[in-house]
């Protein structure tokens, strides 16, 4: 275990010093570049879309210009009346409407606006076929008005999600960590523990554990922790695509650079889903052949295996989301807090900044992909526990959780 530490220590002293004059002379991003142009580009579209006719004529525009207009959360400009204006009158030509830009426009009210399209909501709702519009229509309207229930045929997979979720949402969600970190402990490989409130909206923190076991210090010995956002800009809950990062376990897949161009040229890590792997990425033993409930409560200690939001991850996967891994932004911060990280679309981020010419400033998702190496690697070993901690009404700080990590390491010190 010493070496470990003088290891990660040493790559921390090299990773500080090269850290101002490397990260900002590799990456640039065209997207930042393009930030400007974009925002004038969504309010010449407004006045596109003032049309109907301009509406029916491009559907393909449209959803381009939605999209933007979600992950920008264009929501906060002063085109604010404009863009509710819109919204309203994409309702009421509902049925002409392509599927994705139905699924679009739900995200959308779901994600950034309150009570403004009840009306609208309730209108439409009783039309609705596809699960996954019924279950964000739903969502919307439980949270708006307080309607509670809803009928729905058990192969509906997503549908009986959403009666389970609404079922157990107001659950206690108290938990302490040290039994978790002992049972991650065991395992091989690099553990990720990513810790949130239930409250989305608050930026929770990320640690890491190293292959033998000791969490990763910085250069003043501290514990390594960066702010991390699982909130998805939707807002949603974990069983809907695009939704928030699942609760649960994951498997770490490798590091590499993404082709989104919001994502950006920062690496990275690359995590995946029950389902979406085998059991074999997620360190099964010989017992088990296949996913089960049984093997993936095997991944969390006996003592936590009654809080319900920990199978969050194995029913997301069961229902095909995928792709859900931790990586920077180049979105636009205009319109989003500069103190935390940028929500996604269903993603974890961590805070980067931008400077207009397109070059890199700083990135928390640089100095976390550091502690994986500097190699691009596709084929790693570990785990990502995505843990609610309680429903306390702020941010996750080192301080909340550094007692644990105490007793953590006091229980291991002498192994």
């Amino acid at each position: 275990m010493k070496n470990g530490k003088l290891g990660i220590l040493i790559r921390f002293l090299i990773f500080l010093f090269l850290t101002n004059s490397l990260v900002s002379q590799e990456y640039k991003s065209e997207n930042v570049q393009k930030w400007k142009s974009k925002t004038e580009s969504f309010e010449s579209s407004l006045e596109v879309y003032k049309s109907k006719k301009n509406i029916k004529k491009n559907h393909k525009e449209l959803y381009e210009f939605l999209t933007d207009a979600l992950v920008s959360n264009r929501r906060g400009e002063n085109t604010d009346k404009e863009f509710e204006d819109l919204l309203h009158n994409l309702f009421l030509i509902w049925r002409t409407l392509s599927e994705e830009l139905k699924i679009r426009i739900l995200e959308i009210v779901h994600g950034l606006w309150d009570k403004e399209f009840i009306y609208d909501i309730e209108r439409i709702y009783p039309e609705l076929k596809d699960e996954r519009m019924i279950a964000i229509a739903f969502l919307y309207l439980n949270k708006h008005t307080g309607i509670s229930e809803f009928s729905y045929n058990k192969k509906n997979r997503v549908l009986h999600e959403l009666s389970s979720y609404i079922s157990k949402k107001n659950q206690p969600t108290e938990k302490n960590l040290t039994s978790i970190f002992l049972h991650a402990s065991e395992y091989e490989g690099w553990k990720f523990f990513n810790i949130q409130r239930k409250n989305r909206t608050h930026s929770g923190i990320i640690i890491v554990m190293d292959e033998s076991g000791n969490f990763v210090k910085d250069s003043s010995g501290k514990i390594f922790n960066k702010k991390i956002l699982s909130r998805s800009i939707t807002n949603l809950p974990y069983f809907v695509i695009n939704g928030n990062t699942p609760s649960g376990v994951y498997a770490l897949i490798g590091k590499n650079t993404s082709s989104n161009p919001l994502i950006g040229p920062v690496p990275v890590i690359k995590f995946g889903l029950p389902y979406e792997y085998s059991i074999q990425k997620f360190q099964a033993t010989r017992e088990y052949k296949d996913w089960s409930l049984s093997f993936y409560k095997s991944l969390f200690p006996k003592s936590w295996h009654e809080y319900p939001e920990i199978t969050e991850s194995l029913q997301a996967g069961k229902l095909g989301r995928s792709g859900i891994w931790i990586h920077g932004s180049t979105i636009d911060p205009m319109n989003f807090s500069s103190d935390k990280p940028i929500p996604a679309l269903g993603c974890s981020t961590l805070l980067e900044t931008w400077s207009t010419d397109g070059g890199l400033s700083s990135s928390d998702q640089w100095e976390l992909t550091q502690i994986l190496g500097d190699e691009k690697l596709e084929v790693m070993k570990g785990l990502l526990y995505v843990i609610e901690l309680n429903d306390e009404d702020s941010s996750v700080e080192l301080e909340d959780i550094q007692d644990e990590i105490d007793e953590y390491i006091f229980l291991i010190k002498d192994e």
